[in-house]
């Protein structure tokens, strides 16, 4: 099927065929948009849609964040030129580049080939000084393992590391499937939030230290550089429901009295110093209001982030949309993308049964307009777009012909975030005075 879709787009991932070079400078002029003259240096991923998979997202959703399709991890200039950073060959795919405070190194995760798992890479914005961050372990004997009383240990050797995160200019978060857990929901594998160090040099790394402990999902880092604290999405997923028994709580829905579970991704923030997660922003009225994936810290402090007609992206998103969500708590303002119902299951509040427009992977601007990612056509080809921070002003930035550019993020220099000393010892009264 793959070969089929790059035989008809013309296209090739990874630049494993040839003619890719003269299709990106054609792309880029065709493609350029009115928003030409006025935006930094941008990193973006342009990759092939899901085949056979209509309304799929690559990178978006605990089905589809791992999904190879094939892409390149490019660079438009401020001028409007696109360039291909890595050389030919060295990844078959990519996703989810993000920039070092300095501005000097772009980490992102790749895939040596087609069958290959996700590892975290780190290059320089000139396309030179490629080190790998994340690697398999060395042996049976290094793999984590899961045991319950009676039953054997669940071992997963294969694993994908994904979405990194700059903490400062030689430390990263990223997610991953490395811890052996499967999701309660939809029998898929846990993510959860790694951190290392950014390779310094070839054949030298880190082990990665796990830093947080979700049952369904932690994933999409990003780093808030005014407070230093930590967001990210938690699939937050609970499986009992009340029931007229005894216990009072039950996990088969024939026996529960009240339809109501919580199955959605939540905006969370913590604390790299004390590790507690706890709510960010939304919208606490609706529990669409509190979707937040994707997240992105915006000048003003508020968080725009993906909603979508499907709370929890599984199977598949249905709409998306990017929303920006007030901090702490406010009403939710809809910036671009899918018109949906406040409530699951709402067929009457949005765009139930159409095909509507899609947005996602927004990334705050210094100026304080959001880049993102948008199907403006309900088609899923997905261009870079940018608008003002209220949603208006939406202007076409890039769309290269047969590709979805994905993931986009401005090359300019920010703030190290200020680090939370950790909190004093608490005081306890010796009982003996």
């Amino acid at each position: 099927m793959l070969a089929i879709l790059l035989a008809t787009t013309g296209w090739a991932p990874g630049g494993s065929m040839d003619g890719m070079g003269a299709g990106v400078e054609d792309g880029a002029r065709d493609g350029a948009g009115d928003a030409a003259r006025d935006l930094p240096p941008i990193v973006f991923v342009s990759r092939g849609p899901v085949p056979g998979e209509s309304g799929a997202i690559p990178g978006l959703g605990p089905h589809h964040r791992a999904v190879v399709t094939g892409g390149r991890l490019m660079v438009r200039e401020r001028d409007g030129r696109v360039r291909e950073l890595l050389p030919r060959g060295v990844c078959f795919d990519v996703s989810d580049p993000a920039v070092s405070p300095a501005g000097h190194r772009i980490a992102f995760a790749g895939v040596a080939g087609s069958d290959s798992a996700w590892r975290i890479w780190v290059v320089g914005i000139d396309g030179r000084d490629l080190r790998q961050s994340t690697f398999s372990y060395g042996g049976t004997d290094d793999l984590p393992r899961i045991q319950r009383a009676g039953t054997h240990a669940v071992i997963f050797p294969r694993f994908d590391d994904l979405d990194p995160c700059w903490i400062d200019d030689s430390t990263l978060v990223f997610a991953s499937t490395r811890h052996p857990q499967r999701a309660q929901y939809a029998d898929v594998r846990v993510t959860n939030l790694f951190e290392t160090c950014a390779a310094q040099a070839t054949g030298r790394w880190c082990t990665p230290r796990r830093i947080t402990a979700e049952r369904n999902g932690a994933e999409e880092p990003v780093m808030d550089r005014t407070t230093g604290r930590l967001v990210f999405s938690r699939w937050w997923f609970n499986r009992h429901r009340a029931a007229d028994t005894a216990l009072g709580l039950t996990t088969d829905p024939a026996a529960a009295i009240a339809r109501d579970t919580v199955n959605l991704w939540q905006t969370m923030e913590m604390s790299l110093t004390v590790p507690r997660p706890r709510l960010a922003a939304g919208d606490l009225r609706t529990r669409r209001g509190t979707m937040g994936y994707q997240p992105s810290v915006l000048a003003d402090g508020s968080i725009a982030a993906v909603y979508a007609a499907n709370l929890g992206l599984s199977p598949r998103p249905g709409g998306t949309g990017v929303h920006r969500l007030p901090r702490p708590f406010a009403p939710a303002r809809r910036l671009a993308g899918a018109i949906v119902s406040g409530r699951a299951g709402d067929a009457y509040g949005g765009t139930q049964g159409l095909a509507p427009p899609s947005a996602c992977s927004p990334a705050g601007l210094p100026d304080g307009r959001v880049l993102f990612s948008y199907s403006p056509g309900a088609r899923g080809d997905f261009g870079l777009y940018v608008m003002n921070a209220d949603g208006s002003r939406i202007r076409r930035v890039l769309d290269l012909p047969g590709t979805l550019e994905l993931d986009a993020a401005p090359i300019v220099r920010r703030p190290t975030p200020p680090r939370e000393a950790p909190p004093a010892a608490e005081e306890h009264e010796d009982p003996e005075e």
